[in-house]
């Protein structure tokens, strides 16, 4: 069963699907989701130690000839030999270590619970892999690229100042043009954001088959540790399933989803940094940015209807009028970002338009009621019979 399949499922059809799994899973290991495979026929999941992982992992890099095997390790060699049968895409590969997550259906294969796990796949192996002519870059605190390309620039430009484009990313996706997520309880977590954003703005890019990148993902850990198994955590943890699935057409993705809850004190460590972070964006917003780079990279060059102009100490947007020539009207913007329109002229043109035609009015009644009280003229008032009193 593919973990591409399982976010179409109900979560109720999944819990009780996952009950049954588990009870052939040794509860703690570290489950496997090779989301690019197709599955294997073999019903037994095989389970594989943390240095054997290494190994295989390394071996799909291309750095097999590091590791020794011994005569003793004829099972892991038929799993190496029963993995190499499935056939996979020359890709990329995107390794994914998605933490306190636990019950997303049958895995390729499982990982004894070591707590060396992410010490040797994302610390050890990205160093090993350094030692065969690729550098390791680390393009924010949760994705690190190992490539031997030397035209990476284009990636790493994509995520500089991603701390100043993570506002709007967020903006654009939770837009009420976004069908996809209506039906969802999105979340506030601050993790949650920040890596979703950093998911959707991963698929903007395009690598060479040859780069692989480590990503970190725990926010789902967040969210579960914060306000427990709730409706809103299942939702983000399908949305951010939803994200790895529309990345597996440009990675070869791998999910190393380990259930411990282990370092959540470095995950609120990371939570407190990223509440600093958006503070001060949204601070920026309202009192400048500190270069023009961060005010062009936030505001998306002022939304295309301005420049970032330095004013003192910092720099902000200088919104500028856009004339339309087919309808031959000049639209002005105003906002932090020049994104949202000027409707204060149209707004009082209407307003004083309309007071003016209100007043018209009323002075054309009180104009009729006077005329109406007034006496006639003599000649008239002469020609008129008066009434008889009964």
């Amino acid at each position: 069963m593919r973990f591409i399949n399982l976010v179409s499922w109900s979560f109720l059809a999944l819990s009780c699907t996952v009950s049954a799994k588990h009870s052939k899973q040794p509860h703690g290991d570290i489950s496997v989701y090779e989301l690019n495979n197709k599955p294997h026929t073999n019903s037994q999941i095989s389970t594989i130690s943390a240095h054997e992982a290494f190994a295989y992992f390394g071996d799909k890099l291309g750095i097999e000839d590091r590791f020794q095997l011994g005569g003793s390790d004829s099972k892991f060699i038929e799993f190496l030999n029963e993995q190499h049968n499935v056939n996979e895409e020359e890709l990329p590969s995107l390794f994914v270590y998605l933490r306190g997550v636990e019950g997303l259906g049958e895995p390729s294969f499982m990982i004894n619970h070591k707590k060396n796990v992410h010490q040797l796949l994302f610390k050890k192996l990205p160093k090993l892999l350094s030692k065969y002519g690729n550098q390791v870059i680390q393009l924010t605190p949760e994705i690190k690229l190992i490539t031997k390309e030397e035209n990476h620039e284009s990636l790493i430009d994509h995520f500089n100042y991603f701390n100043e484009k993570l506002l709007n990313i967020w903006k654009s996706y939770t837009s009420k043009d976004n069908q996809m997520i209506l039906s969802y309880q999105l979340s506030n977590d601050r993790l949650f954001i920040n890596e979703l954003s950093q998911l959707i703005h991963l698929g903007k890019t395009k690598l060479s088959p040859t780069d692989s990148l480590f990503i970190e993902l725990s926010s789902l850990l967040s969210i579960k540790h914060k306000i427990g198994d709730s409706q809103t955590y299942h939702d983000s943890q399908q949305i951010l399933f939803k994200e790895l699935n529309n990345l597996s057409s440009k990675f070869n993705i791998i999910v190393i989803s380990n259930p411990s809850h282990e370092n959540i004190r470095q995950v609120q460590k990371r939570d407190s940094e990223l509440s600093s972070i958006l503070k001060k964006r949204q601070t920026a917003f309202s009192k400048g940015f500190d270069s023009k780079d961060a005010c062009e990279v936030a505001t998306d060059k002022c939304s295309s209807h301005g420049d970032c102009v330095e004013s003192g100490s910092v720099w902000a947007c200088a919104c500028k009028p856009s004339f339309n020539k087919k309808t031959s009207k000049t639209t002005r913007w105003v906002g932090s970002d020049c994104a949202k329109k000027d409707i204060s002229v149209e707004a009082n043109l209407f307003l004083w338009t309309t007071l003016g035609l209100l007043v018209l009015f009323v002075g054309g009644i009180k104009l009729l009621m006077n005329i109406g009280n007034e006496p006639l003229p003599g000649v008239l008032d002469a020609a008129t019979i008066p009434r008889k009193n009964a």
